[in-house]
């Protein structure tokens, strides 16, 4: 525990680097010139003293002796934020869907389920169109009420099929997928 003479020393010590640091004069320390921790000082108030001056603490005796203390420069940051430059490049996307061995394997796939579906042969099937598509989502461009599907650019193909004068839409995608699209 510190005792109060003490105190009173550490107080004024306290007074005069907190007026040198708040840029206060060093001559004077006064109740006008800093409101602080001072102006609640016990009695023997010690907030009146001059630099050089003797202070009695009742055991001790202590002298108010100004310090060379630079203020402490205030450092304001200082930075600028430049964004990156960002190379974009624009790539089409062209599907790998075209004609050969693939649109071929589809063709027959969707002959194939049509024949099944209708009870036939693949001979009474006639081949009507067979186009190379993009589809925006899963669905290949017919989707099912109430179904979600994924929100992916679905490269396939749109095979129309005929049987005795009725068409049937077929849709399919690059990995084998199909659907029959009869609305």
């Amino acid at each position: 525990m510190i005792d109060k003479s003490k105190h009173k020393v550490m107080l004024l010590i306290f007074s005069v680097l907190l007026m040198i640091l708040s840029g206060g004069c060093a001559g004077d320390i006064s109740r006008e010139a800093s409101p602080t921790a001072i102006d609640e000082a016990p009695a023997g108030d010690v907030s009146k003293t001059e630099v050089g001056e003797e202070i009695e603490t009742g055991e001790e005796t202590a002298t108010v002796v100004p310090t060379d203390i630079p203020p402490t420069p205030t450092v304001e940051p200082t930075w600028t934020w430049t964004p990156l430059p960002i190379e974009t490049e624009v790539v089409e996307v062209t599907p790998r869907v075209g004609g050969g061995e693939e649109k071929e394997n589809m063709i027959a796939k969707v002959k194939a389920d049509l024949a099944a579906r209708l009870g036939i042969s693949e001979d009474e099937i006639t081949v009507v169109s067979a186009e190379a598509k993009t589809w925006n989502d899963a669905s290949l461009g017919c989707p099912e009420k109430g179904m979600m599907y994924a929100q992916v650019i679905t490269p396939g193909y749109r095979i129309i099929l005929e049987v005795d004068g009725k068409q049937h839409d077929y849709r399919t995608d690059q990995a084998g997928h199909f659907k029959l699209c009869d609305r």
